[in-house]
């Protein structure tokens, strides 16, 4: 004979075929399901993407996360240091089929319950601005801001890069 399974905060006992059947039971399965769901969707991961597009001189640079094959965000300045440096951000779709498009490289990942935040975060990082020094002066672009953009979001804890860098 199976040994009974004791519940807390009831009196008599239940054997495990009674258990099973269960409202008590039933509940705490159907809890157990919306927990496991829960934390399955909040683990659920974009992965994230500098994406590079020839320009001149240089290539231009721009943080991709992609939700599924084909269909993301992109976060980038734009302009420059004449007309003055914006940001954007927008959907992109395919970016592989711009004529512009020259390559995506593997960065890291963001929680899709952390995807608010990615544009917050972009939106408060300082557009570029040439810095000098002793004289020289280094220009910055929109490189040096999805790099520094990328280090914000992980100084957040909004994204966790990749171990292969």
């Amino acid at each position: 004979m199976a040994q009974p399974l004791y519940l807390e905060h009831r009196e008599e006992s239940l054997s495990c075929a009674q258990l099973l059947n269960s409202t008590v039971f039933h509940n705490v399965r159907w809890l157990s399901v919306w927990l496991i769901f829960d934390t399955v969707q909040l683990m659920a991961t974009y992965k994230v993407y500098i994406a590079q597009f020839t320009s001149m001189p240089v290539f231009h640079d721009a943080i991709y996360i992609e939700a599924d094959s084909g269909r993301g965000w992109m976060y980038h300045v734009i302009g420059g240091h004449g007309p003055g440096w914006e940001n954007e951000t927008k959907q992109r779709n395919k970016i592989e089929d711009s004529r512009q498009f020259y390559k995506k490289h593997f960065k890291g990942t963001v929680a899709q319950a952390d995807l608010h935040r990615v544009d917050e975060i972009c939106r408060s990082v300082s557009m570029p601005q040439n810095l000098y020094k002793a004289g020289v002066e280094f220009r910055r672009d929109c490189r040096h801001w999805v790099r520094d953009a990328l280090g914000k979001m992980e100084q957040q804890g909004v994204f966790k890069p990749s171990k292969e860098r």
